[in-house]
């Protein structure tokens, strides 16, 4: 019988109400019971959203103290992360938080302390990683089916335009890299399963919002990987995250959203078909958000390591803190655990 991990969700904005709070209903390994934001409309829309009778806080500290509560989900923003984090984990409470737990290295150091000291499980939402095709990817990369992996594209291309109000606002969430490269960037470390060495990142400012809109970032690992991700949010008309990874033996042609995986192998005129299994209607989120959260559930049952844990998460960071670094200093940057935002 399934003892379903008590939830409680702080923040309450569009992605909570969206994807968090179904998700966690239709779950059988969570039951979502209370909700803190200092908005009671949006507190009122995260319980409809939810089809549940939540306990409603104005404030986290009210959440963090309900001893009915045994796990958090952070979901506000993520200049908000770190403090609340550290609250969450002082009070007793298992831990997932929306990436990036922390905008600076220091502040990773800061959250992993309370997390030793309370001894709870610690998850971050990187959900990309826990999606079927990049587990999927990883799975053919570690069988040999493409020889050695050398070299690593993705393309994230969307059509937001200005998808914030203000540069003010975006550098307060640590700009691109850190709001969204940080996802893929990610999936650069979990394929090449390798530490970074060296970033390089270019890019500019079309729509005038005070922070890249275009970007290309070039990551060099230490085993002779190299990767590279492009990302535009003014790309008319898309709504796509290409992969490739081209080994000695082979090439794996991915699609995050779609699903799609094709492998095509040397001297072959056609690919095979590794594509995921993908039933019925498509869960709420991004590819990943379900099983992310559903992990996160069984490892508060079992104490299990869940699949985005406290390292993974800070190494992504880590390494998007390298590529804005490099963007602004117009050089190749050295990744650096002791990599923080200006």
């Amino acid at each position: 019988m399934i003892d379903p991990v008590r939830i409680g969700i702080v923040g309450a904005g569009a992605w909570a109400r969206t994807t968090h709070a179904p998700l966690l209903c239709d779950l059988p390994e969570a039951r979502l019971v209370a909700v803190a934001s200092r908005s009671p409309e949006n507190r009122r829309a995260l319980c409809e959203a939810s089809s549940a009778s939540l306990r409603q806080y104005g404030d986290p500290d009210g959440l963090f103290a309900d001893a009915d509560v045994e796990a958090v989900l952070i979901a506000t923003p993520n200049y908000t992360h770190e403090d609340l984090a550290v609250r969450a984990l002082a009070a007793g409470k298992h831990l997932l938080c929306e990436t990036a737990l922390s905008l600076t290295v220091d502040g990773y150091d800061r959250v992993a302390a309370a997390w030793r000291a309370a001894g709870t499980t610690l998850a971050v939402d990187l959900e990309l990683r826990a999606s079927d095709v990049a587990q999927r990817l990883r799975e053919l990369i570690l069988t040999g089916h493409i020889g050695l992996p050398r070299l690593i594209s993705c393309l994230m291309l969307r059509d937001w335009g200005r998808f914030c109000d203000s540069g003010a606002e975006l550098a307060r969430c640590g700009g691109m890299f850190v709001e969204v490269g940080t996802h893929y960037l990610d999936l650069f470390n979990l394929l090449a399963n390798d530490d970074p060495a060296r970033v390089f990142a270019t890019g500019g400012d079309v729509l005038g919002i005070g922070h890249p809109d275009y970007l290309w970032t070039t990551v060099e690992y230490e085993g002779g990987v190299r990767a590279s991700l492009g990302m535009s949010v003014f790309a008319a008309g898309q709504g796509k995250s290409a992969l490739h990874v081209i080994g000695t033996e082979g090439c794996l042609e991915a699609e995050i959203i779609s699903g799609q995986v094709q492998l095509w192998r040397r001297g072959q005129a056609t690919p095979e078909d590794y594509s995921p299994a993908r039933r019925g209607v498509p869960a709420p989120g991004l590819p990943g958000s379900r099983e992310l959260l559903q992990d996160f559930a069984r490892c508060v049952r079992s104490g299990g390591v869940p699949i985005v844990d406290f390292e993974v998460a800070r190494a992504a960071t880590a390494l998007a803190l390298a590529a804005a670094r490099s963007y602004a200093c117009g050089s190749p940057v050295v990744p650096s655990s002791r990599e923080q935002t200006a």
